[in-house]
């Protein structure tokens, strides 16, 4: 009988150490990836999202105008939730037509540009998730892109 309750008190204690670390482990994750440390994948999919709609939305600003690139804009953000801004080589605002404020979008052209000087293209704030991209058009003209995402307030990270 004393083996038998040996065994039963390390079991439990071996059962109660593996339950805590579970504990700690998932408690860290969602620490971690809610303070952006870890990338839940997101990285990938909006930076994918702006490689798709970013090329066209070059292709109509230069083929059809800043009304069609505007109309397009607005479509994209409606249908997806990605916002894409678009800024000269240098991070100088493109201004479609109506849209954030100019101060905004300067303040935006100007950390895209930096970020993307460091090699960074993802930003993760507590509201939102941005990605950074340059882009060159058909025409050899060099365009940076910025999309940003609206967080949900379910998605980690």
């Amino acid at each position: 009988m004393k083996r038998h309750a040996l065994f039963l008190r390390i079991f439990l204690w071996f059962l109660g150490a593996m339950l805590l670390m579970a504990a700690v482990s998932v408690t860290l994750t969602v620490f971690m990836s809610r303070q952006g440390l870890i990338l839940t994948g997101h990285q990938e999919v909006l930076s994918d999202a702006l490689d798709r709609h970013g090329e066209k939305l070059v292709e109509t600003y230069e083929r059809r105008g800043q009304a069609a690139a505007f109309e397009m804009m607005d479509e994209i953000r409606r249908e997806t939730g990605l916002a894409i801004l678009l800024f000269d080589e240098s991070g100088a605002p493109i201004r479609l037509r109506e849209g954030p404020p100019m101060e905004f979008l300067k303040r935006l052209g100007l950390e895209a540009s930096s970020e993307l000087a460091q090699g960074r293209t993802f930003q993760i704030r507590r509201e939102t998730a941005s990605v950074y991209k340059r882009m060159t058009s058909s025409s050899g003209r060099t365009y940076i892109l910025a999309g940003i995402f609206r967080r949900p307030p379910r998605w980690p990270g």
